[in-house]
């Protein structure tokens, strides 16, 4: 036995042990498997979390955790304390297996069930339901929640739609203080804030959007003169009715953007505002911020000024009647002199900011939009492409110009929100200037870190190393929103800002309020950092719920599509295989390695896949064959037709 001295000694030396472990903090993310990775707060590395430890905490917990190594030398994470957790309720669907009620999350991180008590049940096998969690899974992985409504089940028309607003939290109506603010306005408000502005009801400006917006929000005129070129862009001015804190700015700043999913609109603003008052309606005065902007000949700025002002608009103009007039001058199409001068003039303008975009910044490729024609259960029927035009290029260029100068603007008075874009993700730098020292030795000296390097270095690759161009755009950091100006590499901007659609953006809005502050000498101008940083997270949830009901659909209709072959384009790639998409219809679509022979040696630095003899890269075109769709990941599934295992002898 041991004696008193010795149990002392090694009451101490446990205590010793535990006491110089090393106890770090870190947030929870989930994958599309059981397992999951901690980012550590205090070295910014990802900890692996292996399936038991995973089944402890929930993605987005905050946690402390321990590192520990397995016996063939992995290290991996043991959670200790769950510190906090913001997961309250989810969607998912409910699932009865055997005497057991649960409820598989919708969100495919969260790769776990949670368990029904008997009292919280509700609803039926296969249903779609909200559920509260009421047991958080540590320490011991048993998870509960208790449903507290049913969305419906797959009979049930526009199901995905209404999975997902309930998943990311967009209401079909606005509440009823807003409602009744937007009816309290009045349209002599226009003629109030006349003394106030510029008149310039007499230019011939004209909208130019699809055949059905009723959100007009930018309109545009445009002469000839002897410096070069004049062109006003006129925005729509919501910022001068919207009190801010007032009940329709805080719900527009909870929406903080138009949400668009397949065959539904969730608007930023009531319609009395978006398609009525503020919306730049032929033929009615409206309140507007105003670019005035002078070009020289060859499509330089050579000098512009910001105004408030008072427009109409002399036409709604449809992207297909100004593609039939530029198409053909000379049909007049029952336009006024006017208005056929001036988008002369406009159609002009925007061939010389192309060039002058292709030459000093960045021109990503186009790409088409479709269309999605839904039944009456809200399932794609059809979808059609819709393709790139001339007048959807005019108005892009002339609202790139708007957006850049606003920009400029903000950036002179040090506040603003700012798009900003950082070039490479830093793990990719290391990884580019090494592919550029091998295939691209006269590039090699360029610093992709540095904005006018950057540009040279894409312009010259989208012209003589294609690869090389498709590398650096997979290569890209996120779009950011910041409330001090920086670069905006993607784009080749100095800075860049977002004014031109106060209707459907709060940011542009925001900086409209900015905008009128500096016009009215308030120098009261800053904008919070953590605000900005909350306004980029809510934009961020509404792309998310487009997206989640888009792959959603596309999955259901290509099951409708199994064993149909399709030359497909590669625009992704990773290390269990890439990415195809469809270029007649949009559809994306995944081609698994796994499995195959011969097996394929993944290049990470090239993003490329070496099987054989056979090299895929981004942006070769592919034969596939539809599979179905793995709903669970609502991913679309490819066969490969021309994976060397196809083409041998044997298996023909």
């Amino acid at each position: 036995m041991l004696d008193a001295n010795s149990l002392a000694a090694l009451s101490s030396l446990k205590s010793t042990i535990v006491e110089s472990k090393i106890v770090y903090t870190g947030t929870a993310k989930g994958s599309q498997g059981r397992f999951g990775f901690i980012k550590c707060e205090q070295n910014g590395e990802d900890f692996f979390v292996p399936p038991a430890e995973m089944d402890k905490i929930l993605p987005g917990d905050r946690v402390e955790f321990e590192s520990t190594t397995d016996n063939k030398g992995k290290t991996f994470a043991v959670v200790t304390r769950v510190i906090q957790t913001d997961l309250k309720q989810f969607v998912g669907q409910y699932q009865i297996k055997g005497n057991a009620h649960l409820v598989a999350p919708e969100d495919s991180l969260i790769s776990r069930q949670f368990f029904i008590a008997p009292k919280d049940r509700k609803g039926s096998n296969q249903d779609y339901v909200v559920a509260q969690v009421t047991r958080h899974p540590f320490p011991d992985g048993k998870a509960q929640a208790k449903i507290t409504k049913i969305i419906g089940n797959k009979g049930s028309a526009f199901l995905e739609h209404a999975l997902t607003k309930t998943r990311f939290g967009l209401e079909d109506e606005f509440p009823l203080a807003v409602s009744s603010q937007a009816s309290a306005y009045k349209e002599d408000f226009i003629a109030q804030q006349l003394p106030k502005r510029a008149d310039l009801s007499s230019v011939p400006f004209v909208t130019i959007d699809g055949a059905s917006t009723k959100d007009m929000d930018d309109a545009l005129w445009a002469t000839a003169n002897e410096q070069g070129y004049q062109l006003m862009v006129a925005i729509a001015d919501p910022a001068a009715w919207i009190a801010p804190a007032s009940a329709v700015d805080k719900e527009a700043l909870h929406r903080a953007t138009s949400t668009y999913l397949p065959g539904q609109t969730h608007h930023m603003l009531p319609a009395r505002l978006a398609h009525n008052l503020c919306s730049l309606v032929p033929g009615f005065q409206r309140l507007a911020i105003v670019l005035n902007i002078q070009l020289t000949h060859e499509g330089d700025v050579s000098d512009f000024g910001i105004e408030a002002a008072v427009i109409k608009s002399q036409a709604k103009l449809a992207y297909d009647t100004v593609n039939t007039f530029i198409d053909q001058p000379s049909a007049k199409l029952g336009l006024s002199a006017d208005v056929i001068g001036s988008l002369t003039v406009l159609n002009t303008i925007a061939t010389l900011l192309r060039t002058q975009r292709a030459k000093h910044h960045i021109l990503m490729p186009d790409r088409d939009d479709f269309r999605y024609t839904l039944d009456d259960m809200g399932k794609i029927m059809t979808i059609t492409i819709d393709p790139r035009s001339p007048s959807r290029n005019l108005v892009e260029e002339c609202m790139l110009l708007a957006n850049r100068l606003g920009a400029q603007f903000l950036a002179q008075h040090q506040t603003g929100v700012f798009a900003t874009q950082a070039g490479l993700r830093k793990e990719r730098v290391e990884d580019i200037q090494s592919v550029l020292a091998e295939d691209a030795p006269e590039l090699a000296h360029l610093d992709p870190t540095q904005l006018a390097d950057f540009v040279t270095l894409v312009n010259q690759c989208e012209q003589q190393h294609p690869a090389l161009f498709l590398l650096l755009l997979k290569s890209l950091t996120r779009t950011e929103m910041k409330n001090v100006a920086a670069p905006h590499f993607a784009q080749g901007f100095e800075a860049y800002a977002t004014i031109t659609s106060p209707i459907r953006r709060y940011a542009d809005l925001a900086n409209h309020r900015v905008l009128h502050k500096i016009l009215a000498g308030d120098e009261n101008l800053a904008l919070d950092e953590a605000w900005v940083s909350g306004l980029q997270q809510r934009i961020l949830q509404s792309r998310q719920a487009g997206n989640a009901v888009e792959q959603w659909l596309k999955c259901l209709y290509m099951d409708n599509f199994q064993d149909v072959e399709y030359e497909g384009v590669v625009h992704y790639i990773n290390g269990m295989g890439f990415g195809v998409q469809l270029p007649h219809n949009g559809v994306d679509g995944f081609v698994n390695l796994k499995g195959l022979t011969p097996k394929s040696q993944f290049d990470s630095k090239r993003l490329q896949h070496q099987i054989g003899d056979t090299t895929v890269s981004l942006g070769m075109v592919v034969r596939v064959v539809a599979q179905g769709a793995d709903m669970g990941r609502k991913q679309v599934q490819f066969q490969w037709l021309d994976h060397p295992s196809n083409n041998s002898p044997a298996a023909a």
